[in-house]
Formats: C-alpha cells, structure tokens, sequence
C-alpha cells in the first residue's frame, strides 16, 4: 500500500526549522492543514499557538495554520521515514513487533522524526483500515501478554490537554493505545486514510452542548473517528474527532463543553470536540 499524499501524521519542516505535523485527512488542497511543533528552534507545547502560517480557511471559516508544498519544504512521508531508520539499524520491539504482524503502512511521526536526539517517546502511525485493525489486534495482544502498561499521569504533561487531568486520566484509561514499554512512552496513531481529499464547505460555528456516545462507526480506535450521538438541543447527530484521546471512546461516554457545530454541504450536521476544553465522563465501559 502506497501513501497517495501528505495526511494525517506527515512530516513538513520549514528552512527557518519550524516543524509541522499535517493534521486530518481533509484539506485546502493543493496546501493542508498542520499543528505547529516547534517554532524555529523554540518546542510548541499548545496546538492553538499562532503562527506565521496562520491562514483563512474557507472550509473551517477560521484562521489555521496551513503548509504549502514548496521547493524549500521537507515533507517526511512517515512510512518512508522509518523504513530508512530501520535500514540504518534503529531498533524497536514494538516497532519491530508492528512491522513483522502489520506489513506495509506503518510509520513514525513526531519527535523522532525532527528530534531523533532528545526524542523520549516513540509515535508510531499506521495506515489504512485494514492495517489499522490488525495493529489494534496485536496492541490488545501486548496487553493481555502484560508486555505493555498504562503510560502514567506524567505523560498528561507533554503537551497542552483539552481537558483536565482527572478527564485525561479517564479516557487513558480506556485507549489502549497509549502505554508504556520498557522506559519508553507510545502513541499508536490509527489513520483510516491513505490520501488526502478536498475539503468541503461548510458553516462553522461554536455551541456549548452535552453529548452522549452511543456507538462508534468503521474500525475502532481510527482517525478521523465518527460517532453515532445524542446532544442537547441538537438531538441524534454525527461526532468527528481528529483527538487521538478520543479515538477509543466507549458507548456511554459523556462529552460536556463548548464543540464546533459543522453543517455540510449535503445537509448534514456534525459536533467537532476538537478546539476547545470538555469535560469527558463515562457512564459504563
């Protein structure tokens, strides 16, 4: 399986050394949508700081940081990426335990691609649904092995959350995909997508709601995620989350605070618990 295009996880390092990581699989296309990283040489631990990439979406209706391919930017294609660590002698059980089961479409992101040197977690992706699901399968196998272990409330710290610790603590709690092995922390990126598509138009606008998940749709635990959902005043509606930590929520989980209400071009309404602070509670498991 080849990677058509930069999506979610990819790589784009500016020659000032800013770094990008693409976020989504829908974008401005020929240019996408990225969360900054590292400024120059200073590390972002807020997602939401502004940056001179700063843009007027028209499919958001809002200003975000958006990466442009130029002659003067590296964009790292994740796969691609670690087959070279690999091929240089890098060595991973995890990373090694994924590539062996999953085949193609696994890669890394993050530090350890701009950072290598003072990277202190490994974030593997992997894309695709059907390497997607068979990377959950062998995750769930590590656990029940007892291989892996919870990643601790320390991890909370590495970067700004949207939601408080106690709320973090929760849902960790409930994605195995993040753990702790050996005196590494992991983050397993699941990406349903393999290419990028055009966004779409949409009205964009914030309401503050309280939403019960009743069941997740397509393979679970993958990027974009889409929830089936009950909300106040909205009634059924769709959930779409781009947050890895809320990538693996279960039915019953209760998502409280101020969401983008996103009205498509079809007709269709969906909340985006993605760019505020919420409060996250768990009926059952």
């Amino acid at each position: 399986m080849g990677l058509e295009g930069p999506v979610e996880g990819w790589v784009a390092i500016l020659p000032d050394g800013s770094v990008f990581v693409i976020k989504g699989c829908e974008h401005p296309l020929p240019c996408f949508y990225a969360v900054p990283k590292r400024l120059g040489y200073v590390r972002v631990r807020d997602p939401w700081t502004p940056t001179r990439l700063d843009s007027w979406s028209k499919c958001l209706e809002g200003h975000y940081p958006i990466v442009c391919p130029e002659d003067s930017v590296a964009i790292i294609n994740p796969v691609e990426f670690l087959e070279r660590l690999l091929a240089a002698g890098f060595m991973d059980e995890i990373i090694e335990t994924l590539v062996s089961s999953v085949g193609e479409g696994v890669g890394v992101t993050g530090s350890l691609v701009y950072e290598p040197w003072r990277s202190r977690d490994i974030d593997v992706v992997v894309y695709g649904c059907r390497g997607a699901r068979r990377a959950l399968e062998v995750v769930l196998e590590l656990w029940s092995k007892g291989v892996v272990e919870s990643p601790g409330l320390g991890e909370y710290y590495a970067t700004r959350r949207e939601m408080s610790i106690e709320d973090w603590a929760t849902i960790a709690a409930l994605n195995p995909l993040y753990f702790r092995h050996s005196s590494r922390a992991y983050s397993i990126k699941l990406v349903a997508c393999t290419r990028p598509i055009r966004c779409k138009t949409r009205s964009r606008r914030l309401v503050e709601t309280r939403v019960v998940v009743a069941r997740g749709r397509g393979v679970p635990c993958t990027i974009p995620r889409l929830y089936e959902a009950v909300a106040d005043g909205f009634g059924r509606i769709t959930v779409y989350t781009l947050r890895s930590s809320l990538s693996c929520m279960p039915g019953g989980t209760i998502l409280e605070g101020v969401m983008a209400l996103e009205e498509l071009e079809d007709g269709g309404k969906r909340l985006v618990p993605d760019g505020g602070v919420i409060g996250v509670q768990v009926l059952h498991a």
